[in-house]
Order: C-alpha cells, then structure tokens, then sequence
C-alpha cells in the first residue's frame, strides 16, 4: 500500500460524494476502516470506478487489491 494509492482511492469517494477518509487525525488503519464503511454504506462494492490492464476494476477490488484483505 501506498500513501499515493490510497489518496487516489480517498479522492475517487469524495467524487462520488462519500466521505474524506483523510478527514481530520488518521492513520491507515483508521483510513481503511472509514474506506470500508463508506464502501459499504455508499453501495459501491460493484461498482466500477476505472480499469487496469483494460479490465474494470470495481471499489471491492481496488479495496481488496490497496489493503490486501477483503472488503
């Protein structure tokens, strides 16, 4: 996991209106629980939000893949 990746994933929630997971005193434990939550409580485990290689990748895989454990 990279600081960079999992800023681009926090600033991919803000575009779809969820919440900062930087959003005040964090680490990344914090952070991966509060990208979790708003994962979950957004809908957006399905949804696809870019792609690698040509395939899409949806919010559960960019999750699984930055944090290496499941959503």
């Amino acid at each position: 996991m990279t600081l960079h990746d999992e800023a681009w994933l926090s600033q991919r929630m803000l575009d779809h209106r969820g919440p900062d997971v930087f959003d005040g005193i964090s680490d990344p434990a914090i952070r991966k629980q509060r990208m979790r939550e708003a994962i979950n409580s957004c809908g957006l485990a399905c949804v696809v939000i870019g792609a690698k290689e040509g395939k899409p990748v949806s919010w559960r895989a960019a999750f699984e893949s930055l944090y290496r454990e499941p959503l």
